[in-house]
């Protein structure tokens, strides 16, 4: 047998019950066989008899070991074999309202279901994410929610641990690689409508910030911010990233302050000739530590350069200058992956899914006001909806 590793992040007992599927699964331990004793597992892993236990909790309630009292513990028969009511949710941070939300719309609908979820995060790390693939399939979790990194190699990890028909939902942005059903806002939507808006109050030359990491919900919104441009007759700049390493933390603060080096793309910008008046950011993450830059070197937003992002993460109404944002439907994403799980969990043959969720533009005070406006009217706060008012399913 393959020995324990004490220094992964993966838990032992998650190791071990790992192990011990694996040799049900290939086939050398048959139905019917009686498994070693706690004793005989102790000595064989090197582990204490709670980690034993442990493991051997996770297999029974997955329906692949039967415990019978007085004679010991045997791999159940196919026909014992159940669904397991665990399913898991992996997200790559914690740090804000965006994933929060989503966890909340899916438990909600799993437990209603009779299922609890296991959540994890990634922490951003390919790696963490493997670690985590490896716990829910321990766990045996029946399906996962997947928030995923979009680093390049993913897919082909999410193919090592689970089968083609494994229930895998991507929330936020696709997976490359692999076919799967997701849920994404209408990001590209949404940038036009933010983009549209800076147009409509004056505003003629609008940079796009972004980070050097480009998922698919980016690259949508670099679109939607070309889009917007192009339709107004002008020459789109092209999106301008903050000089952060790809797949770089971004930290646990809500409101980041980014170092100069990593804002100098920024800086340049303000140092052209003709520099521009606005800044739409891909996130609102983003949007606040440009914030925080602009004022730190006496810039006045909106009255120096105007300001919008995207997410309407629970504190851009609250900035000192709140923000103007595209609102994602936060719960919804979540609400609606659950339900594309359990649908897939009922009918694996299901083809792949992709629903698109209407986003909402929420203006504040940090795009200000139209250059003919009264004074004050840029702090009026107004909604401007995506035109879709159902989801929009895309096979």
């Amino acid at each position: 047998m393959t020995s324990l590793d004490p220094s992964s992040p993966t838990p032992l007992y998650a190791q071990l019950a790992e192990q011990l599927k694996r040799r049900i699964e290939r086939g050398e331990l048959q139905p019917g066989d009686r498994l070693w004793s706690e004793s005989e597992l102790c000595d064989r892993f090197g582990v204490s008899r709670g980690t034993v236990r442990e493991a051997l909790d996770v297999l029974a309630s997955a329906g692949l070991l039967q415990r019978i009292a007085g004679k010991g513990t045997f791999v159940a028969e196919p026909s014992r074999a159940r669904q397991s009511r665990l399913l898991g949710m992996i997200v790559p941070y914690l740090r804000d309202s965006l994933t929060t939300d989503m966890l909340r719309g899916a438990e909600s609908v799993l437990h209603r279901a009779g299922y609890s979820l296991i959540f994890c995060h990634s922490d951003g790390n390919l790696e963490v994410e493997r670690a985590q693939f490896e716990r829910l399939q321990a766990e045996g979790a029946s399906g996962i929610i997947l928030f995923p990194l979009s680093e390049e190699g993913e897919a082909a990890l999410a193919r090592q641990y689970f089968a083609p028909d494994f229930p895998l939902v991507a929330i936020d942005r696709r997976l490359p690689g692999i076919q799967t059903d997701v849920v994404l806002a209408d990001n590209q939507r949404g940038a036009y409508l933010a983009v549209r808006h800076l147009l409509s109050v004056g505003h003629t030359r609008i940079a796009c910030i972004t980070a050097p990491d480009r998922p698919s919900s980016v690259q949508d919104r670099i679109a939607g911010y070309e889009k917007a441009l192009r339709e107004a007759g002008m020459p789109p700049l092209a999106a301008v990233s903050l000089a952060l390493r790809p797949g770089q933390p971004s930290g646990s603060s809500i409101v980041p302050e980014y170092s100069t080096d990593e804002l100098a793309p920024v800086q340049q910008l303000l140092n052209m000739q003709d520099a521009p008046t606005a800044l739409f950011c891909i996130n609102d993450f983003i949007a606040f530590g440009v914030m925080r830059y602009l004022t730190a070197r006496k810039l006045r937003v909106p009255q120096d350069i105007a300001v919008a992002g995207f997410d309407d993460l629970a504190i851009a109404a609250y900035m000192p200058t709140p923000l103007t944002t595209v609102a994602q439907p936060k719960q919804a994403i979540g609400m609606q992956a659950a339900e594309l799980l359990l649908s897939r969990l009922a009918n694996p043959a299901l083809p792949p899914r992709e629903i698109v969720l209407p986003t909402e533009l929420v203006v504040r005070a940090s795009s200000g006001a139209r250059r003919n406006d009264q004074p004050g009217a840029a702090r009026e706060r107004r909604r401007i909806s995506n035109p879709d008012t159902e989801p929009n399913p895309r096979r």
